[in-house]
């Protein structure tokens, strides 16, 4: 995964950020009734993708997850997916990934949530845009155990305390873990935060950042280590907002 700290304090590769600024900070939402305990045991949170396209060229890997939409639950997760981050190469333009893909399945790592696979029907935000963020209609969701979250739009304070969740890289297990993280600065209008331990994030893109009330801020998109730190790079939801709301 790539990242950036700054461009004066750090020099690992970058994604390209939106000029504009984000959103004001916003009070939290109501608390979702899943927050509750180890949540991450009761409900599907985050999938991992299997994915290809028409020309032969397919990869399995990164993170996805559910997250309610103006029309339904859609399936969101980053857009660098479609590149060589994932050995697709060259990437697969949002203009022309319709017409281009072969098939995307979603699925669980630990089947003992939910058993079977989601597949996306087509990609919803397919005009070009520098967000590191896809949504795609996926097929009508079942399962007692699966979970889409809410979206929420509006700006991190600097106070918030947010929670990535994903699995760990290596685990056989495969069960979603929790890792907590702080917020730290926005770049632009990409959020960055700091993880309160250094972890193996390989495998993490794509995976919902989540806040104290349960409700989906972003994409996780990158991260690296910086003076013995864990910072994260996270594209906020407010980026696609029009898709969503």
């Amino acid at each position: 995964m790539n990242f950036f700290k700054s461009i004066a304090k750090v020099s690992l590769a970058m994604f390209v950020l939106l000029s504009c600024e984000g959103p004001e900070p916003g009070k939290l939402g109501p608390k979702q009734p899943w927050m509750k305990g180890n949540y991450q045991d009761k409900y599907q949170i985050v999938f991992t993708n299997d994915y290809g396209f028409k020309d032969g060229r397919a990869t399995i890997g990164a993170s996805s997850f559910l997250v309610h939409g103006k029309k339904g639950v859609v399936l969101c997760t980053a857009k660098h997916l479609l590149g060589s981050a994932m050995g697709i190469n060259p990437e697969v333009k949002t203009t022309k990934f319709n017409a281009q893909v072969d098939y995307w399945n979603v699925y669980a790592k630990n089947d003992q949530l939910f058993k079977d696979t989601l597949s996306v029907s087509k990609l919803i935000n397919t005009r070009l845009s520098s967000a590191d963020i896809v949504l795609m209609k996926c097929a009508p969701t079942k399962g007692k155990n699966l979970l889409a979250l809410k979206p929420r739009f509006s700006r991190i304070g600097e106070d918030e305390e947010l929670t990535i969740i994903g699995y760990k890289y290596g685990d056989p297990s495969g069960k979603q873990i929790r890792v907590k993280v702080n917020y730290d600065e926005y770049d632009k209008s990409t959020l960055l935060v700091q993880a309160e331990s250094i972890i193996q994030a390989i495998g993490m893109s794509g995976a919902p950042v989540i806040d104290a009330s349960g409700y989906v801020v972003g994409v996780l998109v990158g991260g690296g280590v910086f003076e013995d730190k864990m910072y994260l790079s996270v594209e906020p939801l407010s980026k696609v907002k029009k898709y969503l709301e």
